[in-house]
């Protein structure tokens, strides 16, 4: 029998990586439309930056938030890779 050495407390992978995502967005400056506790986050983007960001990232549009800026939505899983959030890091 194989027994992995994870504490019973320890938090599930999908949970560890939206908190790295959420310091990646604090760290880059963005705006959240609001504090989210689950895995979805909501960020208040520039329009030019969320059209060059939508060519090689996946999120969703959530509203316009003014003429000039858009909120969207990114979502972690159990399929979140840190080689996805690292790249996300080097495109914002």
């Amino acid at each position: 029998m194989y027994l992995c050495n994870i504490p019973a407390h320890a938090p599930p992978e999908p949970v560890i990586k939206v908190e790295k995502l959420k310091n990646i967005l604090h760290e880059k400056n963005y705006r959240f439309y609001l504090e989210s506790p689950t895995n979805q986050q909501f960020i208040i983007i520039e329009n030019t930056k969320m059209e060059e960001l939508a060519k090689n990232v996946s999120f969703s549009f959530w509203e316009k938030y003014d003429e000039n800026h858009t909120v969207i939505r990114f979502v972690t899983s159990w399929a979140t890779t840190e080689k996805d959030l690292d790249e996300l890091i080097k495109l914002l």
